[in-house]
């Protein structure tokens, strides 16, 4: 079911969040989360109520999609 997540966007505060992956545990997306606010790219984790996984979601700078 989480590859039904894959190349979602979704809008927080009206800027574009890319998902970035899913993860079966808070903490392993949270720490994916900080893993990219070092490097300097916005990310929110975010529960996904259908398959109770945590999704992150990644604002990425403009003319860099996700690798």
């Amino acid at each position: 079911m989480a590859r039904a997540l894959s190349g979602l966007t979704r809008t927080f505060g009206g800027k574009r969040f890319t998902l970035s992956g899913a993860y079966r545990s808070k903490r392993e997306a949270q720490s994916q989360a900080k893993r990219f606010r070092e490097g300097g790219e916005p990310a929110r984790v975010v529960k996904d109520p259908g398959t109770g996984q945590w999704a992150v979601f990644v604002r990425f700078s403009k003319g860099r999609g996700p690798r």
